[in-house]
């Protein structure tokens, strides 16, 4: 068998140890919160180094907070700051998020929207972008990057792939649903056409690791947060936003 997949089979195996765990506690908040440790202990282990890994909010220059998130995977390298409130909520700057996670117990129409709003959510807040520095050498300002929306959950009542497609297709903010014990989906949007790729029942985990480890491949690094919009939303600040660098090329 190849080394990695035996390695990520041994992870999935871990991991779905730690969610049946998580199914015979009685308490739902610490069965929710067993749950998702487990799931992001996988992810950490999965991930380069430069995505952080957290449960908290999404936030924006103007103060807008998106809804409580599961899981957050943003920048760790360039994002200037993550906040904690004196209730140890942690607040991620939107600029800084490559991807929502929502962890549910099983995958359902239900469970699909609501892990579709709170995307949304984080979607719907205001991002700010400015040009870097990349080997001394200024980069204009790039577009912003799109955010994945994931949801992840041991098991799945959608057995049909007709159905699923129907409801993804329904859920545009969905990128990813992996079902454990099931599957693991991508989905593939170009306009209005929905293409889903889907792993078999033994492959589910591995379709996680190499579907996701791609779908950031392909975001490349997050756009340049603009602190200055941040700063000049109080009172003793008036940064020039209109430039990106300062002296002589």
């Amino acid at each position: 068998m190849n080394t990695l997949k035996e390695m990520l089979l041994a992870k999935q195996e871990t991991l779905r140890s730690k969610l049946n765990e998580s199914k015979s506690m009685s308490h739902p908040t610490s069965k929710g919160d067993n749950s998702e440790d487990g799931w992001i202990n996988f992810i950490k282990e999965m991930l380069p180094n430069k995505y952080g890994i957290c449960k908290g909010f999404v936030i924006d220059y103007l103060g807008n907070v998106s809804e409580q998130i599961d899981i957050i995977m943003y920048d760790a390298l360039y994002s200037p700051y993550i906040m904690s409130s004196s209730t140890k909520e942690i607040y991620v700057p939107a600029e800084a998020v490559y991807a929502v996670i929502e962890v549910k117990p099983q995958i359902t129409k239900n469970y699909l929207e609501y892990a579709n709003s709170k995307v949304e959510s984080v979607k719907n807040l205001e991002r700010t972008s400015r040009g870097v520095m990349v080997a001394g050498e200024k980069k204009a300002k790039r577009k912003l990057t799109d955010i994945l929306g994931i949801i992840l959950a041991k098991e799945t009542v959608i057995k049909k792939e007709k159905t699923l497609k129907k409801y993804l297709e329904q859920f545009k903010n969905i990128n990813i649903v992996c079902a454990l014990d099931e599957y693991t989906v991508l989905c593939e949007r170009k306009e209005a056409n929905l293409k889903m790729k889907k792993t078999n029942e033994n492959e589910a985990i591995l379709g996680l690791y190499f579907y996701l480890n791609n779908e950031l491949y392909e975001l490349g690094t997050v756009a340049g947060i603009d602190i200055r919009e941040y700063a000049n939303t109080l009172d003793s600040f008036d940064f020039n936003t209109e430039e990106d660098f300062r002296g002589n090329e």
